[in-house]
């Protein structure tokens, strides 16, 4: 292939220019890390061989699209364990996070801490 075009790397796969924008150039950022190379270089750069690769079929479009969410994501994977199921639980979750103890709530409660604490 002597020249990459756009022609070439929309297909099947990847449906418009700017999703084909964001993942080679993702995929350019990969290889410019040190990432392995699925075509040869032959003196090009990291984002004519990220095209060639996303023309040539070499890249799965969908693996560059779940690497590139888990590169932005801020939430870590136990924490994604910790997300409620559905949204009954959620409700419940947050509603439980702005939960706050008023004095009223407590004049029922013992202290038996602070009288060990005052001796």
């Amino acid at each position: 292939m002597a020249r990459v075009t756009i022609e070439d790397c929309i297909g099947k796969k990847i449906v418009n220019r700017f999703e084909l924008v964001v993942l080679t150039a993702h995929r350019a950022r990969e290889i410019a890390s040190g990432a392995k190379l699925h075509v040869e270089r032959r003196n090009d750069k990291d984002g004519v061989v990220a095209l060639r690769e996303v023309a040539g079929e070499f890249i799965e479009p969908a693996a560059l699209k779940e690497s590139l969410i888990n590169k932005f994501s801020t939430m870590s994977a136990a924490e994604k364990e910790d997300l409620p199921e559905n949204e009954d639980d959620l409700e419940i979750q947050q509603s439980m996070t702005n939960f706050v103890f008023q004095p009223n709530d407590m004049k029922d409660m013992s202290y038996e801490d602070e009288e060990m604490d005052s001796k």
